[in-house]
């Protein structure tokens, strides 16, 4: 069942605007440096691997502040507990990052996501007042 559309009298918070735009932002990157490179090639490339490793946290560190910002985001933003969780992991646990499961994440789920927030960044866009179109001033 899909959302219902929302309603234009709800307030745009710009903060989370910002943060659905810095999600975004590296959602890009990422889809845009993977696109094309093997397991292999991805787990040859160090500065690749830690060019991905920093997107992904910053990318999980908006996610964590926009959850905080506004908690409805949680049911909204598919994975979004593992999103947290894959920034913690690459910030705690660097020694323990394996890179099959970034390269996974990069190729599979941050398209997936970056779609997610599209939607969800038109929907704050639609809740900004426009000017009537046929008034002049």
């Amino acid at each position: 069942m899909a959302p219902p559309p929302p309603s234009r009298h709800l307030a745009v918070k710009p903060r989370s605007l910002k943060l659905l735009e810095d999600i975004g932002v590296a959602c890009d990157h990422i889809v845009e440096t993977m696109t094309g490179l093997s397991l292999p090639q991805y787990a040859a490339n160090y500065h690749l691997r830690n060019d991905i490793e920093r997107e992904l946290t910053r990318l999980g560190e908006a996610a964590m502040l926009l959850l905080k910002e506004d908690p409805s985001y949680a049911t909204r933003i598919s994975r979004a507990s593992n999103i947290v969780g894959m920034r913690h992991r690459l910030v705690r646990g660097y020694d323990h990052v394996d890179d099959e499961i970034l390269w996974e994440t990069a190729c599979d789920h941050i398209p997936r996501l970056r779609r997610e927030v599209a939607a969800l960044i038109e929907e704050q866009l639609s809740r900004i007042p426009r000017p009537d179109a046929g008034s002049r001033s």
